[in-house]
């Protein structure tokens, strides 16, 4: 029902199958279902950012949706490489992460 290429190349616009979704469920009265559909795309960026390995194995994917999680909330539009320098530098003494580097590296 989404638009995955979109979705895959950073972009937040729902599909009009997904809007026709929110409308029909706005007909039915029920408004909160409405709701999840026209503004969930956040939500699904957040999970989607959390899910599959095999989402992060080809790095311009990865560039991609991290610039659509980056646009789905309103943060700075900043390079996958630039942040996670940052990113490792701010948080290099925290336990949870060196364990998840180090899984990482194994």
């Amino acid at each position: 029902m989404w638009p995955v290429a979109g979705f895959f190349n950073g972009f937040n616009e729902l599909g009009a199958d997904e809007l026709r979704l929110a409308t029909i469920f706005r007909e039915k009265g029920s408004e909160d279902l409405a709701i999840c559909v026209l503004e969930g795309r956040k939500v699904q960026r957040f999970f989607f950012a959390l899910g599959p390995e095999s989402s992060f194995l080809d790095m311009r994917t990865l560039a991609c949706i991290f610039a659509g999680l980056q646009r789905a909330f309103n943060l700075e539009n900043e390079e996958w490489g630039a942040w996670k320098s940052k990113a490792l530098k701010k948080w290099e003494n925290d336990d949870s992460l060196l364990s998840l580097l180090e899984l990482n590296s194994a």
